[in-house]
């Protein structure tokens, strides 16, 4: 026992350290965020109106002028329901700010934006939501030509939801459409998103799981 003891100590000596050493780089760094909190709130008001707003595309397919669409569509009120909401944010400023933190955003544009870009980012959150659920329900409804207009138009916007990457490398290798695949992973291995290493996981399997999915 005698013999342990002096290494009992350097032991806890080394694990004291380490907990102090922790504790002060974790004091640095909420100091660090306070301080570019307090520097944010005073930040001036800045003009928004040239910022890269999303307007969203004419080219996807609507149920006023898509006769085949509208009835396939018909008896799917979830789906009606996504339909409008996007129709309706065609009136509404859209921005893609889901990678940048409130606190950046008052610093580059003032508090006095925060509420008007938290705005403008929910739509975006809306907008790209309601395009991966019609792809998948499209594709669902045998739409599928359809359903890639909707899915590729979501990864356009940067969308960061894991079933719009999915669905959409499926149909890419239903149709052995290999680059489009490709470029869908290398499109994924762009994104800033916590999401971003699940979807490049999910489209690494389908990438190599294709013959056995689609010819056993």
């Amino acid at each position: 026992m005698k013999l342990l003891l002096p290494y009992i100590f350097v032991l806890i000596v080394i694990f004291n350290y380490i907990l102090r050493r922790g504790s002060t780089k974790q004091q640095k760094r909420t100091d660090e965020f306070w301080e570019k909190e307090r520097k944010a709130n005073l930040t001036r008001k800045q003009d928004i109106s040239k910022l890269d707003y999303i307007t969203i595309s004419n080219n996807l397919p609507q149920l006023n002028n898509d006769q085949a669409l509208a009835l396939a569509v018909s008896d799917n009120k979830t789906l009606l329901r996504r339909f409008e909401e996007i129709e309706h944010l065609k009136d509404k400023k859209i921005l893609n700010l889901s990678s940048i933190s409130n606190t950046d955003l008052k610093l580059e544009y003032g508090p006095a934006n925060l509420n008007l870009l938290s705005e403008y980012d929910d739509n975006y959150t809306t907008l790209v939501k309601n395009l991966a659920i019609i792809g998948h329900e499209l594709i669902n409804l045998g739409l599928k030509d359809k359903a890639c207009i909707f899915l590729e138009y979501g990864i356009q916007l940067n969308t960061d939801i894991k079933s719009n990457y999915s669905d959409l490398a499926i149909l890419y290798i239903e149709k052995n459409e290999d680059s489009k695949l490709d470029e869908l992973i290398k499109k994924a291995d762009t994104l800033n998103s916590i999401n971003k290493e699940i979807i490049l996981a999910q489209l690494e399997e389908l990438k190599t799981n294709q013959k056995i999915i689609f010819n056993e």
